[in-house]
């Protein structure tokens, strides 16, 4: 064989060997993201493994969408899989749980992901955990009036009701960054508000 057409097939086997370990979409992904499924694969478990929030399939995409680890559609279309493969379950309230298989499989291999991918990816599921598990039990209602925005932001233990606290705010960009920042954090917000109550009166 001459050494042009050797350097050819190896060029050929190069190539082989980049589709099989980047075989998933790019886009939406950073630098040092996850372009193979066998990694997305891992992560969702490593992921659903080790999470201490109640995880939902929008949190896991949302997870690797925002820290810009992988592909939307590739997520979503690993976390099918892994359902009808038994890897992951979902209980009857849409919260993902660990199978046999996912635990054994990252008790093989979770050291093969990158540390700052596992890192950042339960950092942000957590946050997208509680923040998800904040918008179900407490209701934010902005209601447009002649020329305000009020934003009623309420914080409930099931039927019993600790707060509803009503802003007016002159646009309605304000009013939704308004929500948005209530539902990070309501508990928060909250003792904030009881404590500077509380303070108020014990300063006079």
């Amino acid at each position: 064989m001459s050494e042009s057409n050797k350097n050819a097939e190896n060029k050929t086997l190069e190539n082989e060997s980049e589709d099989l370990r980047f075989d998933a979409l790019a886009s939406g992904i950073a630098d040092g993201g996850l372009r193979s499924t066998l990694e997305i694969n891992l992560l969702i478990c490593y992921i659903t493994v080790n999470s201490r929030g109640r995880l939902t399939e929008k949190v896991i995409a949302d997870t690797m969408t925002r820290g810009e680890i992988a592909n939307y559609f590739e997520t979503v279309n690993a976390i099918k899989k892994l359902e009808q493969k038994g890897m992951i379950v979902a209980d009857e309230n849409g919260y993902l749980h660990p199978g046999d298989g996912c635990k054994n499989l990252i008790e093989l291999v979770e050291n093969d992901l990158p540390y700052t991918i596992r890192k950042k990816s339960i950092e942000i599921s957590r946050k997208l955990a509680v923040r998800e598990a904040f918008e179900k039990e407490n209701k934010v209602d902005i209601e447009k009036h002649e020329d305000y925005y009020s934003v009623t932001m309420h914080l409930a233990d099931g039927d019993k009701e600790f707060m509803a606290l009503t802003l007016n705010l002159p646009t309605a960009a304000q009013a939704e960054t308004v929500k948005d920042c209530y539902y990070n954090n309501p508990v928060e917000i909250y003792n904030t508000v009881i404590d500077a109550l509380f303070g108020a009166e014990t300063e006079s």
